[in-house]
């Protein structure tokens, strides 16, 4: 028996929080052509997206 330890609204977020990765993406693009390092924000974002991604399969893999 698997007891779910998310509510709703939880995995809501959750699926909001993936579906900003490409509007993310392409503001981190714009800011390294205008110059800016972008490094550390987009390892925070790949990190950020993989646990999620891992909670998503582990908790509510039905989407």
């Amino acid at each position: 028996m698997s007891e779910n330890i998310f509510t709703d609204d939880q995995k809501q977020e959750i699926r909001d929080a993936l579906e900003m990765e490409k509007p993310v993406r392409e503001l981190l693009t714009r800011a390294k052509q205008a110059g800016l390092d972008t490094e550390k924000q987009e390892g925070r974002l790949t990190e950020s997206l993989q646990k999620l991604r891992g909670i998503q399969r582990s908790f509510f893999p039905e989407g």
